[in-house]
């Protein structure tokens, strides 16, 4: 008898020392970013952004004693690659697929993880329409919906210039783009602009100077960019060259304060104006944006970014789901969780981040800047734009 308690002790004493080791294993999460590729002056800031908020909360204990894993894949901007990746990770235990790159990787993805019944959310700057209600099941999105920004852009060119007639859309081929576009060319004609233009060009472009004369002879008086980091630095000094004396109004979808700034500098007889969802560095203030500042101060960061907050909010918004993941967290669990988030990001928005079982993306707000020659800051006007996540504008399919 004595033989048979001590072995069940034994036994009993293994599984608890079993099921303690379980419990502090990491919380896996997998991250697809373009780190290599065309596009990873945006991504991957959006990554480091997310990382920092990671390593403070792994650097407090945790979410319940366990740490969070970060999987990274650089999937550039190749869908296939992508898609490949995103399985990879789930079958390495990820509970949910973060991060993803340009719009055309976005479904795919969705699409394989839908049948392997894992979570996705995007990361700032893009994600595409399917987050908005109805809302895909297991989609998430904290960065642009475009059908939502792009209208903004439209409605934010009237406040740039009150009595303009001609708006043109410029942005490289992609998903999003075309959608962000078209979205922003219907709010622009609704606001009273009475010509309205849309002018496309390829992702791996660097030479903008025959787009640059082809924009400058519509004659517009308020040209949308949507871009991001790597083409402004170009596409400036080609509009001034080309002899626009307009207003520019970029989308901040990654090209970030730093590079606007430089851009202007370089195109003097140009007007130039910004919005964002997302607050870069000295544009707000808060207890997140007290914390994301001392963190990348202490990583080395030189200037927080739009994108840095944006990586940092989709941290807060995954720890969140999995301090609220039943034990023991699952994909399918972590998806619930996510389904019944509400984040206030202490100064990063000016909108929570709000999810439901039916909208996966929630309100947003975008502030309008403009660029002070004087002071070389980019400067809030003052105008902030609200929405809904049901889009004033609806993608032809």
């Amino acid at each position: 008898m004595r033989f048979i308690r001590s072995t069940l002790a034994l036994v009993a004493a293994c599984f608890a020392v079993g099921s303690l080791a379980q419990t502090n294993e990491p919380l896996k999460v997998g991250y697809l970013v373009d780190a290599s590729g065309p596009m990873q002056g945006i991504f991957k800031t959006g990554l480091d952004g997310f990382k920092l908020y990671v390593d403070e909360v792994n650097a407090a204990g945790g979410i319940n004693g366990r740490k969070i894993e970060v999987m990274v894949r650089d999937v550039q901007i190749d869908p296939a690659r992508s898609t490949a990746s995103a399985q990879e990770l789930a079958d390495q235990g990820a509970l949910a697929i973060l991060g993803l790159s340009l719009t055309s990787t976005h479904m795919p993805v969705y699409n394989a993880m839908a049948k392997a019944k894992v979570p996705v959310v995007t990361g700032f700057p893009a994600n595409v329409g399917v987050v908005l209600p109805p809302a895909r099941e297991g989609v998430y999105g904290v960065g642009l919906a475009f059908e939502i920004t792009g209208w903004i852009g439209g409605e934010l060119a009237r406040k740039v210039d009150p009595k303009g007639s001609t708006f043109v859309c410029t942005v490289f081929e992609s998903p999003g783009g075309f959608v962000a576009c078209d979205a922003a060319i219907e709010a622009a004609k609704k606001a009273g602009f009475t010509k309205a233009e849309k002018v496309m060009f390829p992702v791996a472009l660097r030479d903008f100077r025959p787009v640059a004369e082809k924009i400058v002879a519509l004659k517009p008086d308020v040209v949308l960019t949507i871009f991001g980091r790597g083409r402004t630095l170009s596409f400036f000094p080609s509009m001034a060259d080309a002899g626009y004396k307009g207003a520019i109004l970029s989308m901040e979808a990654g090209t970030g304060d730093d590079e606007l700034r430089a851009a202007s500098k370089a195109a003097p007889g140009i007007n130039v104006y910004s919005y964002a969802r997302y607050a870069s560095g000295g544009q707000s203030s808060g207890k997140e944006v007290a914390a994301l500042e001392a963190a990348a101060k202490k990583a080395g960061i030189r200037e927080v970014l739009a994108f840095h907050s944006g990586g940092w909010v989709l941290g807060m918004v995954v720890a969140d789901a999995l301090k609220r993941c039943a034990v023991p967290c699952t994909p399918e669990k972590l998806d619930a969780a996510l389904g019944a988030t509400k984040i206030d990001t202490g100064g990063l928005t000016e909108e929570p981040i709000v999810f439901t079982k039916t909208d996966h993306y929630g309100p947003s707000a975008y502030r309008l800047y403009r660029y002070d020659r004087a002071a070389d800051k980019i400067v809030p006007t003052g105008d902030i734009a609200r929405a809904s996540s049901t889009p004033n504008f609806v993608a032809k399919q």
